[in-house]
C-alpha cells in the first residue's frame, strides 16, 4: 500500500472534487464529505485510504480548489478575475435597470482569512457604499447563501 500513495490521483476523483466545489464546498468540507463518502463506500478502508488516486492529500486538495477557483473567477487579482466582476455588474444592470451599479463608484471588498498556505479568499463583495447598513444587508445575504455548516457553524 506504500507504492499507491505515490499514484496519480484519478480522473474520477478530480471530478467529485470539482461537482463538491462547484456546489460551494471549501477545500477542508469537500475534504470532510468525500472522506465520509469513502467510508461508506469501501469496507477495507485502509488501503483505500492509502490510495492517492482515490484519497487525495490535503495539499493536493488545495490545488485542486485554487485550479477551480482559477477557472471559475479567474486568477487571483489578475485581469480575469476583474474582467469576470465587470461582466457580473454589467448582467446586474441589464437585469436590474432601475437600481443598477455605478461602475465607476463602485467599492470592492474582498473579505480573506489567513491559512498556513496563505490568505484564503472567502468571498468578494460589491458594493455601493460603506455604510453599516449596506454591510449589515449584504452579511446577512452571505449568510442566506453558505452551507449551514460553514466557519463550523457559526
Amino acid at each position: 500500500s506504500h507504492a499507491t500513495n505515490f499514484w496519480p490521483i484519478s480522473n474520477n476523483t478530480k471530478k467529485e472534487f470539482f461537482k463538491l466545489f462547484h456546489a460551494g464546498h471549501s477545500s477542508s468540507s469537500a475534504y470532510h464529505t468525500y472522506l465520509a463518502k469513502i467510508q461508506l463506500k469501501y469496507d477495507n478502508d485502509e488501503d483505500i485510504l492509502a490510495d492517492r488516486a482515490i484519497c487525495l492529500h490535503k495539499h493536493d486538495i488545495y490545488y485542486l480548489h485554487q485550479k477551480f477557483l482559477d477557472q471559475i473567477v479567474g486568477i487571483r487579482n489578475g485581469k480575469e478575475m476583474f474582467l469576470c466582476k465587470s461582466k457580473e455588474i454589467v448582467e446586474f444592470n441589464n437585469s436590474h435597470k432601475e437600481t443598477g451599479l455605478n461602475i465607476s463608484n463602485i467599492l470592492l471588498t474582498l473579505i480573506s482569512t489567513s491559512t498556513p498556505i496563505g490568505g484564503l479568499p472567502l468571498i468578494t463583495i460589491l458594493i455601493s457604499d460603506e455604510t453599516v447598513s449596506t454591510f449589515t444587508k449584504t452579511f446577512e445575504a452571505i449568510k442566506h447563501i453558505l452551507l449551514l455548516d460553514a466557519f463550523g457553524g457559526y
